[in-house]
């Protein structure tokens, strides 16, 4: 952490955004994310009352965040699943950059860095497109899974927690009582991948390039314009990734401005306006829900008290099946419709795919092969003419009908 030391204010479980630029927050979110959970070995077993066995976590120690056999203990592995049901939500051949935005002190960038570590070989090709021979390459990309956070003082304790792998923290026992405590990195973590940085999740600095998953847990009601962020953060993902959102959906005019929320708010006509609706509905010209179920999280404001809270959690990857950039006078004409199951442009999607809604002719055939091995890493698109779409579940249907093509076309071309 930094030499200046951050003012003591209250816990986390109360509101306001100098709570997170406090002593008190840095302290409380070391044990939230570094925290072991409980387990009662019995004849040689794990014997347990939640769903954290069946999960693969098997902790060695007693948990240090909740000491009641009674108490929720499948929330204490929130961000440990979370992350693992990204990772195996984002298709294997994309799995080396990861962004965690809103990573406080770090277990979840940690995390991240265990899946997100598959080198990516420079690829170099040619294709025939339109009679036009188009030049690619796949460029060789820096593996890393990158921490930001607005907060200053969490940075600087995801930083030390990366540099000596430990840090102790005071855990609140009651009233002015103490006890001083050791977060520990988690096993596996791959620390030279780890890079943590300073930020404004509303206003992502392009240089930070494109990655297979974003993670943002917790953070979407923290954020002061969080329709901006769900709009801009689609730039920021490569095809074929996953973005994750987790979030109670917790908005406080603290955080948030009223005419801002994207939700817990009644309409002019007085229904009330749910928070996923909105997201949903702000992400679905980009983006196609893969999975959402609920994550309970449990952070410890003293030894009595615990705030116990259940985020949404929800999986989304980009619409865009494939993208080519040619040179300006060779550029792909290409069909961008957002196609649903009833089709694009009240036309149904096996039209476009039959080439029946092709304005120059020509039908999807083996003259407009596409070959994707996503083993090696290697694309091979030939023939002509070629036509991609943006779509969903329903023009991926029907390319997998296709006998010439055998999985979702992943491309990008630069």
């Amino acid at each position: 952490m930094s030499s200046a030391s951050p003012t003591t204010v209250r816990s986390t479980t109360a509101s306001g955004s100098a709570v997170y630029e406090s002593e008190r927050a840095v302290h409380e979110y070391l044990q939230f994310h570094y925290g072991a959970a409980r387990v009662r070995v019995s004849r040689g077993y794990c014997s347990r009352t939640d769903t954290l066995f069946a999960c693969g976590y098997r902790p060695e120690e007693p948990s240090t965040v909740v000491p009641y056999s009674f108490a929720p203990q499948d929330a204490l592995q929130f961000l440990s699943r979370t992350v693992e049901r990204c990772a195996k939500l984002t298709p294997a051949a994309h799995h080396g950059r990861a962004l965690d935005i809103g990573c406080a002190v770090g277990r979840a960038t940690f995390e991240l860095s265990k899946f997100y570590d598959e080198v990516r070989q420079g690829l170099e090709g040619m294709f025939m497109l339109q009679q036009k021979l188009i030049h690619w390459r796949f460029a060789v990309v820096a593996l890393q899974a990158v921490g930001i956070d607005f907060s200053q003082h969490f940075v600087d304790a995801a930083k030390q927690m990366k540099e000596h792998g430990a840090m102790e923290y005071e855990a609140h026992v009651q009233g002015d009582i103490h006890e001083v405590r050791r977060a520990k990195l988690p096993a596996g973590a791959n620390l030279a991948n780890v890079v943590f940085q300073q930020g404004d999740a509303c206003n992502l600095s392009l240089s930070l390039g494109k990655f297979d998953a974003v993670f943002a847990t917790n953070l979407l009601c923290r954020l002061p314009e969080p329709k901006k962020f769900l709009t801009e953060i689609g730039g920021f993902i490569n095809p074929g990734g996953i973005l994750a959102l987790v979030s109670p959906y917790s908005w406080l005019e603290e955080y948030t401005a009223k005419d801002k929320w994207i939700g817990g708010v009644r309409d002019a006509e007085g229904k009330p306006v749910d928070s996923f609706s909105v997201i949903e509905k702000l992400l679905s010209k980009d983006f196609e829900l893969v999975e959402r179920q609920d994550y309970p999280f449990m952070i410890r404001e003293h030894e009595r008290k615990f705030q116990w809270g259940v985020s949404d959690g929800t999986y989304w990857k980009p619409l865009l099946l494939a993208r080519v950039l040619a040179e300006p006078d060779s550029r792909l004409q290409w069909h961008s419709h957002v196609a649903s199951a009833k089709g694009a442009e009240d036309r149904p999607v096996s039209d476009y795919i039959n080439g029946e809604a092709n304005e120059n002719g020509g039908e999807w055939e083996e003259q407009a092969e596409l070959v994707y091995q996503s083993a090696q890493r290697r694309t091979s698109l030939r023939g002509t003419p070629c036509y991609l779409w943006t779509g969903s579940t329903a023009p991926q249907r029907a390319w997998g009908d296709a006998a010439t093509i055998g999985r979702t076309l992943d491309l990008l071309i630069d």
